[in-house]
């Protein structure tokens, strides 16, 4: 029994490494489309419908509020 109960220890003090990796992840993610999002010209943003406000409305945005 003592033996399931440090698998499960050891499982937990894993998890949060793993969660904290996922959310940098994500922040760096978001970042580079953000600015990626700002380097398209007119045309580009005719093709995907979007407007030069909407897109000052994204990348003004931190990289932490999705």
């Amino acid at each position: 029994m003592a033996r399931i109960s440090a698998l499960n220890t050891g499982f937990a003090a894993s998890a949060p490494t793993t969660s904290l990796t996922d959310t940098l992840n994500a922040w760096y993610v978001r970042w580079q489309e953000r600015r990626e999002l700002a380097s398209l010209d007119q045309r580009a943003l005719d093709d995907i419908g979007l407007s030069r406000g909407d897109v000052l409305t994204e990348v003004s945005k931190p990289f932490w509020r999705a």
